[in-house]
Formats: C-alpha cells, structure tokens, sequence
C-alpha cells in the first residue's frame, strides 16, 4: 500500500482534535483522492469513519441514509460504526433492522453500534443525576 495514504490517515488520527473543520476536511478529500488513486475497496466508507471520529456531524446523517437502502456491505458497516460514534436511541430501529440482518458482519456492526449508543445513553443519566 502507498505510505503516503496510510501517513495521510495516521496523521489525521494524531491531530484529530486539534486541526479546524476547514484542515480535517481538506485532510479527508486528499485521503479520499488516495484511496481513489490506489484503487482501494472502501474510500467512502474510511472517509466516513474518519469524518466521524472527527465529529463532522455531517456523518451521521450520512450514515443513515446509506443504512436506509440496499447497497455495498463495507459501506454499511462503516454506517452502522458511524451510528455508534455519532448516532442516539432513535437509531434502534434502524439497529433492529441490521442485528436481524443474514448478513454476520452487519449483525455484528449493528450490535456494536447499538452497545456503544446504549453505553453513551447510560453515562449521560448517570451524569445528570
């Protein structure tokens, strides 16, 4: 693989929190070109995640309605990873629909995803209480 995709996407994780909106976006397009450029299976689905983790807001509601049709299974498991990033209770339905899916991987995305909200959810009451 290109060093310069995988040092593009490590750099963006070390200065995650510190880059403005403006520099992470412009940070994502040029690994976005790279994966493009080096013909990998899933860049959306690694642009998705990586704007998530970012807390590009943008990316749930990206996520959802990626996850509301039919489409490349990647792609719907970074979604459903972006929902529990990002994502809130009235996802579930959404979340049931996958954790009944035939499909493991998404079975497994989605009951990660619906962990990692329910957790989120537990801490906030545990924290306005």
């Amino acid at each position: 693989m290109d060093t310069s995709y995988l040092s593009r996407v490590r750099r963006l994780e070390q200065l995650a929190g510190s880059l403005t909106d403006q520099e992470s976006r412009a940070l994502l397009q040029l690994i976005h070109y790279d994966a493009k450029r080096l013909n990998l299976a899933e860049p959306e689905s690694n642009a998705l995640q990586i704007a998530a983790s970012l807390g590009d807001t943008s990316a749930v509601h990206t996520a959802r309605q990626l996850l509301a049709r039919d489409g490349d299974i990647q792609l719907r498991m970074s979604a459903l990873a972006v929902l529990g990033l990002q994502g809130d209770v009235s996802d579930r339905d959404i979340l049931r629909r996958y954790e009944q899916s035939s499909d493991i991987r998404l079975r497994n995305a989605a009951v990660a995803a619906a962990k990692k909200i329910y957790r989120k959810t537990d801490n906030t009451k545990e924290e306005s209480s």
